[in-house]
């Protein structure tokens, strides 16, 4: 991943033709600069003397020549040349106390020292107006810069083309890749890990100041002191990662449901680097709003450009928070294939619109005749998540109130990224603490208790499909359903629902406690027609059943159905014969199953009595 940085950073610098010093300097921040104050000075034989102050435009394409680098705002920056804010400021505050600090080697810049030194309060005050007199012609509304130029052996040169100020910049990122004021100085000499050149190494060069995490891909078992030998990087391979972070920054990183996220490219074919990221810079330049949505969010706009090309690379995506300065990493995923995100993608599309339960036919039952489209669109028209991270998200809350989840959120998606195994019962724990909040906060209304379990059997479906759960599939035939007559409508939907769902329904004793659900929605439906409420919700335990509850409701269904003169006796006897195969097989089902597959057929109940909502 180191490696894949970096050579963003080098993509970045070529673009841009940047040199080392280019590198250093901050020429992004200067970038709306309109004029340029320049002090002169010509040094003989170690002697500084001012000769004028010049005017200049600001060329960006002559931005390293000043070597402008930001340094503090009370103190001075790192070269002298700065922003001018107020002349009787920028000018004393931020060139001569530069000069005046300066220690050590370097002859112009102790030659100019020495003048400022020896120069008397007059001769700095007529200094100070000089400056201000030719900044009064500017325009105020504009951005300025004051500078230095040196005059010598009759050549005047910028302080870009002087390599003792060059020097500075580079002994200021030497001194911020290898000092750290909590942890001391870390410097050493070796092979560098990433260019293979034996020389001056770095001890903090890694930007993302967070390599020392345990997490596949980082640097670990991290000793401060010796920490340039567990990551060996020299001054030029630390900078062009510093380049990288910035490309991550400006054009690779994503927001994702209160997170953000770095998505690396590491290419296998170099030739195809440049070609993809400048497919990115257009995307990003023409269609900026759903470009921040990322790879992950945004299939549409991503699609051609990773999925369509095969798998040429793989993809790293980095989680983290911004913590004041400091980047927490959540969740490190590597060697992603595109087209493992196609398949993501195109397995839920198949799933929203191939299954018969996410299509409008059926969600008119659920919801009403006014849906159109599918539940995919659905979600959207009511300004809800219509994508599968979204409806994982609403499982795993980030809330005070209901719970902070955010580590089993991530580590989920870090799993489906990665092809690893993930825990149904933590999946199903999730899905039922949702659905049990939904059905105690609408008290009898079904609408927003219908939307997440479409939600949780949509997921739970696919990623059965993609074999992504720890517990596996039972893949038996289902004997019981290949023998039983079904003999009108209502039994016909139950069944077709059965044959597009063998994964997620794979035990006789979930389609026995899913029917079971089933029929008591039916016993819901007919208790609000005839009373316009529904009592026997009083009955189910607050939906936290077990197998010993199931037996005991079932009974009391029947026979309250009795009350109303109706039976549905194909579906009683379909839920005796998969509950008596599950008592004779053994039940390989926890309470939290059994609450989730009543809860299931509770909600879908109304789409098979083909039934508007109540």
């Amino acid at each position: 991943m180191i490696e894949s940085i970096r050579q963003l950073g080098v993509y970045k610098r070529e673009q841009e033709g940047l040199d080392l010093v280019g590198v250093l300097t901050d020429s992004a921040k200067i970038s709306n600069v309109d004029k340029v104050l320049i002090l002169h000075f010509k040094i003989d034989q170690g002697q500084a003397t001012f000769e004028k102050v010049g005017l200049e435009d600001y060329d960006p394409s002559k931005a390293t020549l000043f070597l402008y680098r930001y340094g503090s705002s009370r103190g001075t920056d790192i070269t002298p040349t700065s922003k001018i804010t107020d002349i009787e400021k920028t000018f004393p505050n931020k060139i001569i106390n530069w000069f005046k600090k300066v220690k050590g080697s370097g002859k112009f810049s102790l030659a100019i020292k020495k003048f400022f030194e020896d120069s008397s309060e007059e001769d700095l005050q007529e200094l100070t107006s000089l400056l201000e007199e030719e900044h009064s012609k500017l325009d105020s509304s504009e951005q300025h810069l004051l500078s230095v130029k040196i005059n010598t052996d009759g050549q005047v040169k910028y302080l870009g083309e002087l390599e003792e100020f060059q020097e500075k910049l580079k002994d200021k990122a030497r001194r911020r890749f290898s000092y750290h004021s909590s942890k001391g100085e870390s410097l050493g000499e070796g092979t560098c890990y990433l260019c293979g050149r034996h020389q001056e190494l770095l001890g903090f060069a890694f930007p993302l100041a967070f390599y020392n995490v345990d997490q596949p891909g980082f640097v670990y078992n991290f000793a401060q002191e010796n920490s340039w030998k567990q990551l060996p990087l020299c001054l030029d391979c630390a900078l062009e990662i510093d380049l990288g972070t910035q490309y991550l920054n400006e054009r690779l990183s994503f927001n994702f449901y209160g997170f953000k996220y770095y998505f690396i490219p590491k290419f296998f074919f170099e030739n195809l680097q440049g070609e993809i990221l400048e497919d990115i810079e257009d995307l990003f330049t023409s269609k900026k709003r759903r470009y921040e949505e990322g790879p992950l969010l945004e299939e549409e706009n991503w699609q051609e450009i990773l999925l369509e090309r095969g798998d040429v690379l793989s993809l790293v995506f980095l989680f983290f928070e911004k913590s004041l300065s400091r980047i927490i990493i959540r969740q490190f995923v590597a060697d992603v294939a595109p087209s493992w995100l196609k398949t993501l993608f195109d397995t839920f599309n198949q799933e929203i619109t191939v299954k018969t339960i996410f299509r409008e036919e059926s969600l008119k039952k659920t919801f009403g005749g006014k849906v159109t489209g599918n539940f995919k669109d659905y979600s959207a028209s009511k300004g809800q998540p219509a994508e599968w991270w979204g409806f994982i998200k609403e499982f795993f809350p980030s809330s005070k109130t209901k719970g902070i989840y955010d580590k089993y959120f991530l580590d989920i998606v870090g799993q489906i990224l990665s092809k690893t195994k993930i825990n149904e019962g933590i999946l199903i724990r999730a899905f039922v603490r949702k659905m049990r909040e939904i059905y105690r906060e609408e008290k009898g209304k079904w609408k927003n208790f219908a939307t997440t379990t479409l939600r949780s059997l949509l997921l739970l479906s696919m990623f059965k499909e993609l074999d992504l759960l720890r517990n596996g599939v039972n893949n038996m035939s289902d004997k019981i359903l290949e023998s039983f007559e079904f003999e009108n409508e209502q039994a016909t939907r139950v069944k077709d629902f059965f044959e597009q769902h063998p994964q997620a329904l794979d035990r006789p004793e979930k389609k026995g406690i899913f029917l079971q659900g089933v029929l008591t929605r039916f016993l819901l439906a007919v208790q609000y027609q005839n009373l316009k409420s529904q009592p026997f919700q009083s009955k189910l335990y607050g939906l936290q059943l077990d197998q010993r509850k199931l037996k005991k409701l079932l009974p009391q269904t029947v026979e309250k159905l009795r009350e109303y003169n109706i039976s549905y006796s194909w579906l009683e006897e379909l839920i005796a014969r998969y509950m008596l195969l599950a008592d004779e097989e053994g039940w390989s089902i926890t309470n939290y199953e059994i609450s989730y597959y009543f809860m299931l057929g509770l909600t879908l109940g109304q789409t098979f009595k083909g039934e508007k909502k109540e």
